[in-house]
């Protein structure tokens, strides 16, 4: 089965935001290959962030950086941008959206040995079954991690146990090395 969601793979030109059949948000995701989750690792997801953003705006961009992560200043064709950051087997997975609010993450394909205690904790019975029942349980897990954290990361929450995640618009792929999610609004007036 095709993913409906889709990417561009780092450098490449520079993407425009597009919105599809399924969302009307326009967005853009780029997966940027060789990255390390530490200060070096950041600095190249920024880059990619400038150059991207620059492009969109025809101006330099400028943001705001906080505890959970780039809060852009400028606004693109008057909407503002959400960013949202992941990384996860040596990659990083940054979107970019008009208009909405948008979630981003990534869940690594290697061994999940633990991963029926985390989901019991943070994802409910109901889903552990559902995971149970697939043909490749850890994949699976980390199909509905993923989910759940962009979800979340849309939404502005932080993660804790047995709590409901807010309903977004979920598009999910699954590459060599992981699974990655995006969350965006479910509908026009759900920010």
């Amino acid at each position: 089965m095709k993913s409906p969601l889709w990417w561009h793979r780092w450098p490449c030109e520079i993407p425009l935001p597009r919105s599809t059949k399924i969302s009307r948000v326009p967005f853009a995701l780029i997966q940027i290959p060789e990255v390390v989750r530490n200060a070096a690792g950041r600095h190249k997801v920024r880059q990619t962030l400038q150059g991207v953003l620059s492009d969109w705006a025809q101006k330099p961009a400028t943001w705001i950086e906080t505890p959970k992560g780039p809060i852009v200043r400028d606004p693109i064709r008057e909407q503002p941008p959400f960013v949202s950051i992941s990384y996860a087997a040596g990659e990083a997975w940054l979107g970019i959206a008009l208009g909405e609010s948008l979630g981003v993450d990534a869940v690594s394909l290697e061994a999940l040995p633990d991963w029926e205690e985390t989901a019991l904790l943070y994802l409910g019975e109901q889903k552990v079954d559902k995971i149970r029942d697939a043909e490749n349980p850890p994949e699976a897990f980390a199909r509905e991690w993923a989910s759940m954290e962009a979800s979340l990361k849309r939404a502005g929450l932080s993660l804790s146990e047995h709590q409901n995640f807010p309903k977004s618009l979920i598009l999910t792929a699954k590459t060599k090395s992981c699974i990655v999610a995006v969350a965006l609004s479910s509908n026009p007036s759900d920010k």
